[in-house]
Protein backbone atom coordinates (compact mmCIF):
# COMPACT_ATOMS: atom_id res chain seq x y z
CA UNK A 1 0.00 0.00 0.00
CA UNK A 2 1.18 3.25 -0.89
CA UNK A 3 2.45 5.73 2.08
CA UNK A 4 0.05 8.98 2.24
CA UNK A 5 1.51 12.13 4.09
CA UNK A 6 -0.09 13.34 6.86
CA UNK A 7 -0.74 16.75 5.82
CA UNK A 8 1.61 18.53 8.58
CA UNK A 9 4.52 20.01 8.11
CA UNK A 10 7.48 18.91 10.07
CA UNK A 11 10.42 21.66 10.35
CA UNK A 12 12.12 20.01 13.13
CA UNK A 13 16.30 19.91 12.34
CA UNK A 14 18.02 16.77 12.72
CA UNK A 15 19.65 15.96 15.39
CA UNK A 16 23.38 15.51 13.34
CA UNK A 17 23.00 18.96 12.30
CA UNK A 18 22.82 20.28 15.53
CA UNK A 19 26.06 18.39 16.50
CA UNK A 20 27.78 19.39 13.49
CA UNK A 21 26.56 23.09 14.91
CA UNK A 22 27.71 21.97 18.52
CA UNK A 23 30.99 21.34 17.28
CA UNK A 24 32.11 24.31 15.58
CA UNK A 25 31.49 26.60 17.96
CA UNK A 26 33.68 24.64 20.27
CA UNK A 27 36.46 24.09 17.93
CA UNK A 28 35.94 28.22 17.18
CA UNK A 29 36.29 28.41 21.07
CA UNK A 30 39.36 26.47 21.15
CA UNK A 31 41.31 28.31 18.32
CA UNK A 32 40.15 31.68 19.93
CA UNK A 33 41.23 30.44 23.45
CA UNK A 34 44.69 28.91 22.28
CA UNK A 35 45.25 32.13 20.44
CA UNK A 36 44.60 34.25 23.08
CA UNK A 37 46.74 32.19 25.55
CA UNK A 38 49.93 31.74 22.80
CA UNK A 39 50.04 35.71 22.01
CA UNK A 40 49.58 35.93 26.00
CA UNK A 41 53.10 33.38 26.56
CA UNK A 42 54.51 35.28 23.72
CA UNK A 43 54.27 38.31 25.36
CA UNK A 44 55.55 36.91 28.49
CA UNK A 45 58.45 35.79 27.14
CA UNK A 46 59.28 38.85 25.62
CA UNK A 47 58.69 40.83 28.54
CA UNK A 48 60.69 38.62 30.36
CA UNK A 49 63.43 38.90 27.94
CA UNK A 50 63.39 42.20 27.52
CA UNK A 51 63.23 42.45 31.38
CA UNK A 52 64.84 46.33 31.04
CA UNK A 53 62.47 47.47 28.45
CA UNK A 54 63.50 48.83 25.10
CA UNK A 55 66.99 50.35 24.03
CA UNK A 56 67.64 52.67 20.67
CA UNK A 57 71.19 51.78 19.54
CA UNK A 58 72.64 55.38 18.06
CA UNK A 59 74.33 54.98 14.57
CA UNK A 60 75.54 57.88 12.71
CA UNK A 61 76.60 57.61 9.43
CA UNK A 62 77.92 59.61 6.70
CA UNK A 63 75.60 60.73 3.74
CA UNK A 64 77.73 58.37 1.05
CA UNK A 65 77.15 55.27 3.67
CA UNK A 66 73.52 55.90 4.89
CA UNK A 67 72.21 53.67 2.55
CA UNK A 68 74.32 50.75 3.59
CA UNK A 69 74.29 51.68 7.19
CA UNK A 70 70.46 51.54 7.12
CA UNK A 71 70.37 48.26 5.28
CA UNK A 72 72.00 46.58 7.72
CA UNK A 73 70.39 48.30 11.03
CA UNK A 74 66.92 46.86 9.13
CA UNK A 75 68.42 43.35 9.05
CA UNK A 76 69.26 43.74 12.89
CA UNK A 77 66.02 44.98 14.04
CA UNK A 78 64.23 42.43 12.05
CA UNK A 79 66.13 39.92 14.13
CA UNK A 80 65.12 40.93 17.33
CA UNK A 81 68.29 41.22 19.36
CA UNK A 82 68.40 41.30 23.03
CA UNK A 83 71.27 42.65 24.64
CA UNK A 84 71.63 42.86 28.94
CA UNK A 85 67.79 42.49 29.23
CA UNK A 86 66.97 45.29 26.45
CA UNK A 87 65.18 44.40 23.22
CA UNK A 88 67.87 46.58 20.90
CA UNK A 89 66.73 48.65 18.14
CA UNK A 90 69.44 50.36 15.75
CA UNK A 91 68.53 53.77 14.66
CA UNK A 92 70.56 55.29 11.53
CA UNK A 93 71.34 59.07 11.67
CA UNK A 94 72.83 60.56 8.55
CA UNK A 95 75.47 63.43 10.30
CA UNK A 96 78.50 64.40 7.67
CA UNK A 97 82.15 63.78 9.82
CA UNK A 98 82.72 67.31 9.97
CA UNK A 99 79.19 67.86 11.71
CA UNK A 100 79.71 64.65 14.07
CA UNK A 101 82.80 66.00 14.73
CA UNK A 102 81.86 69.26 16.07
CA UNK A 103 79.33 67.26 18.11
CA UNK A 104 81.38 65.21 20.39
CA UNK A 105 81.60 67.29 23.07
CA UNK A 106 77.98 66.93 23.61
CA UNK A 107 76.99 63.35 22.01
CA UNK A 108 78.68 60.40 21.12
CA UNK A 109 77.07 57.81 19.38
CA UNK A 110 77.74 54.00 20.26
CA UNK A 111 78.82 53.48 16.34
CA UNK A 112 79.70 55.61 13.44
CA UNK A 113 80.01 54.92 9.79
CA UNK A 114 82.13 58.12 8.79
CA UNK A 115 83.16 58.49 5.22
CA UNK A 116 86.63 59.26 5.82
CA UNK A 117 88.01 57.26 8.83
CA UNK A 118 91.53 58.02 8.54
CA UNK A 119 90.26 61.73 9.16
CA UNK A 120 87.81 61.51 11.93
CA UNK A 121 89.75 59.02 14.72
CA UNK A 122 92.50 61.40 15.03
CA UNK A 123 89.99 64.30 15.07
CA UNK A 124 87.65 62.22 17.79
CA UNK A 125 90.85 61.66 19.80
CA UNK A 126 90.97 65.26 20.39
CA UNK A 127 87.38 65.23 21.86
CA UNK A 128 88.29 62.26 24.35
CA UNK A 129 86.68 59.77 21.62
CA UNK A 130 88.06 56.06 20.54
CA UNK A 131 87.17 53.37 18.33
CA UNK A 132 87.07 50.40 20.04
CA UNK A 133 88.33 46.88 19.06
CA UNK A 134 91.12 45.96 17.05
CA UNK A 135 88.59 44.98 13.79
CA UNK A 136 85.72 46.26 12.39
CA UNK A 137 82.82 45.80 9.81
CA UNK A 138 82.34 47.21 7.06
CA UNK A 139 79.76 48.32 5.37
CA UNK A 140 78.80 49.69 1.10
CA UNK A 141 81.05 50.08 -2.01
CA UNK A 142 83.42 51.80 -1.19
CA UNK A 143 83.84 49.73 2.18
CA UNK A 144 82.84 52.07 4.95
CA UNK A 145 83.81 50.52 8.61
CA UNK A 146 81.48 50.48 11.69
CA UNK A 147 83.36 52.04 14.06
CA UNK A 148 82.14 51.22 17.42
CA UNK A 149 82.78 54.28 19.85
CA UNK A 150 84.40 54.71 23.63
CA UNK A 151 84.44 57.82 25.33
CA UNK A 152 84.26 57.11 29.39
CA UNK A 153 80.63 57.53 30.73
CA UNK A 154 79.69 59.71 27.53
CA UNK A 155 78.92 56.08 26.28
CA UNK A 156 77.23 54.07 28.42
CA UNK A 157 77.54 50.78 29.44
CA UNK A 158 74.75 49.32 27.71
CA UNK A 159 75.33 51.40 24.34
CA UNK A 160 78.92 49.39 24.45
CA UNK A 161 77.01 46.01 24.27
CA UNK A 162 74.65 47.24 21.94
CA UNK A 163 77.08 48.11 19.54
CA UNK A 164 79.28 45.04 20.23
CA UNK A 165 76.63 43.08 19.00
CA UNK A 166 75.05 45.66 16.52
CA UNK A 167 78.97 44.55 14.60
CA UNK A 168 79.00 41.06 15.71
CA UNK A 169 75.90 40.70 14.22
CA UNK A 170 77.02 42.36 10.69
CA UNK A 171 80.13 39.91 10.90
CA UNK A 172 78.59 36.30 12.36
CA UNK A 173 75.01 36.92 10.49
CA UNK A 174 75.45 39.10 7.22
CA UNK A 175 79.00 38.12 7.01
CA UNK A 176 80.30 41.48 6.03
CA UNK A 177 83.83 41.67 5.47
CA UNK A 178 86.00 43.58 8.56
CA UNK A 179 89.14 45.72 8.39
CA UNK A 180 91.91 46.38 11.44
CA UNK A 181 91.28 49.66 13.21
CA UNK A 182 94.94 50.65 13.47
CA UNK A 183 95.06 50.26 9.34
CA UNK A 184 92.38 53.12 9.59
CA UNK A 185 94.61 55.31 10.17
CA UNK A 186 97.59 54.08 8.71
CA UNK A 187 98.95 52.26 11.72
CA UNK A 188 100.07 48.71 11.64
CA UNK A 189 97.65 45.83 11.99
CA UNK A 190 97.85 42.43 13.41
CA UNK A 191 99.10 40.89 9.95
CA UNK A 192 101.60 43.69 9.51
CA UNK A 193 104.84 42.56 11.76
CA UNK A 194 108.08 44.64 10.48
CA UNK A 195 111.60 42.81 10.56
CA UNK A 196 112.42 44.26 13.94
CA UNK A 197 109.90 42.62 15.95
CA UNK A 198 111.03 39.65 14.41
CA UNK A 199 114.47 39.39 15.08
CA UNK A 200 112.98 40.72 19.34
CA UNK A 201 110.74 37.83 19.33
CA UNK A 202 113.65 35.57 18.09
CA UNK A 203 115.83 37.68 20.66
CA UNK A 204 113.91 36.57 23.13
CA UNK A 205 113.19 32.55 22.26
CA UNK A 206 115.68 30.97 24.70
CA UNK A 207 114.81 33.15 27.48
CA UNK A 208 111.39 32.11 26.64
CA UNK A 209 112.42 28.68 26.26
CA UNK A 210 113.76 28.51 30.17
CA UNK A 211 110.95 30.80 31.56
CA UNK A 212 108.67 27.70 30.00
CA UNK A 213 110.28 25.38 31.73
CA UNK A 214 110.14 26.72 34.80
CA UNK A 215 106.13 27.15 35.22
CA UNK A 216 103.80 24.77 36.00
CA UNK A 217 102.24 23.51 33.28
CA UNK A 218 98.31 23.94 33.30
CA UNK A 219 96.36 20.78 33.30
CA UNK A 220 94.93 19.16 30.01
CA UNK A 221 90.90 20.30 30.71
CA UNK A 222 91.28 23.16 33.52
CA UNK A 223 88.71 25.79 33.99
CA UNK A 224 89.62 29.02 34.25
CA UNK A 225 87.32 31.92 36.19
CA UNK A 226 88.36 35.80 34.89
CA UNK A 227 87.25 38.33 36.91
CA UNK A 228 88.06 42.32 35.69
CA UNK A 229 88.20 44.95 37.52
CA UNK A 230 86.21 47.52 35.52
CA UNK A 231 85.80 50.87 38.02
CA UNK A 232 87.42 53.79 37.43
CA UNK A 233 90.59 52.92 38.17
CA UNK A 234 90.57 50.89 35.11
CA UNK A 235 89.46 54.11 33.10
CA UNK A 236 92.99 55.54 33.71
CA UNK A 237 94.68 56.51 30.02
CA UNK A 238 98.01 55.22 29.95
CA UNK A 239 99.98 56.52 26.96
CA UNK A 240 97.10 56.90 24.77
CA UNK A 241 94.64 54.42 26.08
CA UNK A 242 92.70 53.52 29.11
CA UNK A 243 93.67 50.50 31.39
CA UNK A 244 90.85 48.18 30.33
CA UNK A 245 91.09 48.70 26.59
CA UNK A 246 94.65 47.72 26.77
CA UNK A 247 94.38 44.89 28.89
CA UNK A 248 91.47 43.17 26.35
CA UNK A 249 94.33 41.87 24.23
CA UNK A 250 96.23 39.94 26.32
CA UNK A 251 92.87 38.17 28.29
CA UNK A 252 91.55 37.82 24.56
CA UNK A 253 95.12 35.48 24.36
CA UNK A 254 94.54 33.80 27.94
CA UNK A 255 90.94 32.91 26.82
CA UNK A 256 92.15 31.33 23.89
CA UNK A 257 95.45 29.19 26.08
CA UNK A 258 92.32 28.20 27.92
CA UNK A 259 90.12 27.07 25.17
CA UNK A 260 93.31 25.48 23.43
CA UNK A 261 93.99 23.16 26.32
CA UNK A 262 90.03 21.97 26.57
CA UNK A 263 88.83 24.21 29.67
CA UNK A 264 86.08 26.56 30.07
CA UNK A 265 86.74 29.76 30.19
CA UNK A 266 84.01 32.23 32.68
CA UNK A 267 84.06 36.02 32.48
CA UNK A 268 83.34 38.02 35.56
CA UNK A 269 83.43 42.09 35.92
CA UNK A 270 82.69 44.19 38.79
CA UNK A 271 82.32 47.98 39.87
CA UNK A 272 80.26 48.28 36.52
CA UNK A 273 77.59 51.02 36.80
CA UNK A 274 74.69 49.50 39.05
CA UNK A 275 70.83 49.33 37.59
CA UNK A 276 67.48 48.16 38.30
CA UNK A 277 69.12 44.42 36.87
CA UNK A 278 72.42 44.55 38.10
CA UNK A 279 72.19 44.92 41.80
CA UNK A 280 75.36 43.51 43.23
CA UNK A 281 78.75 45.38 42.29
CA UNK A 282 79.49 42.01 40.05
CA UNK A 283 78.50 40.68 36.84
CA UNK A 284 78.46 36.79 35.71
CA UNK A 285 78.70 37.63 31.57
CA UNK A 286 79.73 33.98 31.03
CA UNK A 287 80.09 30.93 33.35
CA UNK A 288 81.77 27.76 33.32
CA UNK A 289 78.93 25.51 31.50
CA UNK A 290 79.66 27.71 28.14
CA UNK A 291 82.80 25.29 26.52
CA UNK A 292 83.55 26.83 23.51
CA UNK A 293 86.56 27.51 23.52
CA UNK A 294 86.75 31.45 25.29
CA UNK A 295 84.81 32.69 22.38
CA UNK A 296 81.54 34.21 24.48
CA UNK A 297 83.72 35.74 27.04
CA UNK A 298 86.06 37.35 24.10
CA UNK A 299 82.74 38.73 22.53
CA UNK A 300 81.70 40.04 26.17
CA UNK A 301 85.42 41.17 26.88
CA UNK A 302 84.93 43.61 23.84
CA UNK A 303 81.69 45.08 25.42
CA UNK A 304 83.13 46.02 28.82
CA UNK A 305 82.88 49.88 29.42
CA UNK A 306 84.23 51.32 32.74
CA UNK A 307 83.00 52.91 35.92
CA UNK A 308 81.73 52.75 39.39
CA UNK A 309 83.83 52.01 42.62
CA UNK A 310 86.00 49.16 43.43
CA UNK A 311 84.29 46.60 45.39
CA UNK A 312 87.06 43.78 44.96
CA UNK A 313 86.87 41.52 48.04
CA UNK A 314 83.25 40.79 47.37
CA UNK A 315 83.54 40.29 44.15
CA UNK A 316 86.62 37.41 44.62
CA UNK A 317 84.53 36.16 47.19
CA UNK A 318 81.11 35.19 44.79
CA UNK A 319 83.94 34.49 42.07
CA UNK A 320 85.59 31.95 43.53
CA UNK A 321 82.57 30.39 45.36
CA UNK A 322 81.00 29.71 42.11
CA UNK A 323 84.04 28.09 40.68
CA UNK A 324 84.33 25.95 43.90
CA UNK A 325 81.07 25.07 43.26
CA UNK A 326 81.63 23.82 39.69
CA UNK A 327 84.59 21.95 40.44
CA UNK A 328 83.01 20.34 43.36
CA UNK A 329 80.11 19.31 40.84
CA UNK A 330 82.87 17.79 38.28
CA UNK A 331 84.32 15.87 40.52
CA UNK A 332 87.79 14.29 41.72
CA UNK A 333 88.12 12.82 38.18
CA UNK A 334 88.66 16.88 36.82
CA UNK A 335 91.16 19.23 37.51
CA UNK A 336 90.61 21.71 39.90
CA UNK A 337 89.75 25.08 38.29
CA UNK A 338 91.60 28.18 38.68
CA UNK A 339 90.48 32.11 38.77
CA UNK A 340 92.82 35.25 37.59
CA UNK A 341 92.03 38.53 38.77
CA UNK A 342 93.03 41.52 37.16
CA UNK A 343 92.29 44.99 39.22
CA UNK A 344 94.06 48.29 39.68
CA UNK A 345 93.24 50.48 42.84
CA UNK A 346 92.32 49.66 46.68
CA UNK A 347 89.29 47.70 47.95
CA UNK A 348 86.45 49.93 48.85
CA UNK A 349 83.45 47.70 49.98
CA UNK A 350 83.21 46.49 53.69
CA UNK A 351 84.67 43.11 53.28
CA UNK A 352 87.92 42.74 55.22
CA UNK A 353 90.57 40.97 54.46
CA UNK A 354 90.61 38.75 57.12
CA UNK A 355 87.00 37.68 56.52
CA UNK A 356 87.91 37.39 52.62
CA UNK A 357 90.89 35.03 53.75
CA UNK A 358 88.93 32.50 56.26
CA UNK A 359 86.18 32.54 53.33
CA UNK A 360 88.40 31.46 50.71
CA UNK A 361 90.49 28.93 52.52
CA UNK A 362 87.64 26.90 53.77
CA UNK A 363 87.02 26.07 49.72
CA UNK A 364 86.63 22.32 49.08
CA UNK A 365 87.67 21.40 46.71
CA UNK A 366 90.41 24.60 46.72
CA UNK A 367 90.85 26.86 43.57
CA UNK A 368 93.31 28.57 43.40
CA UNK A 369 93.61 32.09 42.71
CA UNK A 370 95.98 34.86 40.96
CA UNK A 371 95.89 38.31 41.45
CA UNK A 372 97.27 40.57 39.18
CA UNK A 373 97.78 43.93 40.22
CA UNK A 374 98.46 46.90 37.65
CA UNK A 375 99.64 50.53 38.95
CA UNK A 376 101.18 51.13 42.29
CA UNK A 377 97.64 52.14 43.90
CA UNK A 378 97.20 48.79 44.97
CA UNK A 379 97.15 46.84 48.44
CA UNK A 380 100.23 44.36 47.22
CA UNK A 381 100.23 43.28 50.94
CA UNK A 382 96.78 42.34 51.30
CA UNK A 383 96.56 40.95 47.61
CA UNK A 384 99.57 38.79 48.35
CA UNK A 385 97.48 37.33 51.18
CA UNK A 386 94.39 36.72 49.56
CA UNK A 387 95.89 34.99 46.98
CA UNK A 388 98.00 32.97 49.43
CA UNK A 389 95.16 31.81 51.09
CA UNK A 390 94.20 29.48 48.26
CA UNK A 391 98.07 28.37 47.58
CA UNK A 392 97.98 31.31 44.76
CA UNK A 393 100.25 34.45 44.24
CA UNK A 394 99.85 37.99 43.63
CA UNK A 395 101.75 39.02 40.34
CA UNK A 396 102.69 43.12 40.28
CA UNK A 397 101.94 44.63 36.59
CA UNK A 398 104.16 47.88 36.48
CA UNK A 399 101.31 48.99 33.96
CA UNK A 400 98.40 47.69 31.90
CA UNK A 401 100.71 46.84 28.74
CA UNK A 402 102.75 44.34 31.14
CA UNK A 403 99.44 42.38 32.05
CA UNK A 404 99.74 40.09 28.95
CA UNK A 405 103.24 38.88 29.88
CA UNK A 406 101.87 38.26 33.38
CA UNK A 407 98.80 36.99 32.17
CA UNK A 408 101.06 34.66 30.22
CA UNK A 409 103.22 33.26 33.57
CA UNK A 410 100.14 32.51 35.31
CA UNK A 411 98.51 30.66 32.36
Amino acid sequence: MARHASGENNFKVAGWVWAVLVAVVLVTALIIGWSAVSKNNQETVAAEECAEGDYELSVWAAPKAKSAAAELAKAYNDADRVVADHCVTAAVSEVADRDGLSTLDSEVPAAWVPEDAAAVLPAAKDHGVRAAGSKTPTVGDPARPVLRLEAGDRVPELGQRAASDFTSFAVEEQKLPTTEVAALTGGKGEGSKDAKSGEDEKAKGSKKDKDKAKKPALARGTDVTFLLDTSDAMGVVEGDARRLDVVRGGLHSAFQRVGENEGAVSLWNYSSQLSPGARTPYRVNVDLSARDGGAAAGAVLDQLNVGGGNHAHVSISAAHKAAVDSAAAAGAEKPAGRMVVVLAGKNQDELSVEQLKAQLAAANPQVRVDIVGIGGDVSADELTQIAEATGGKFYPARDAKAVDGVLKDIL
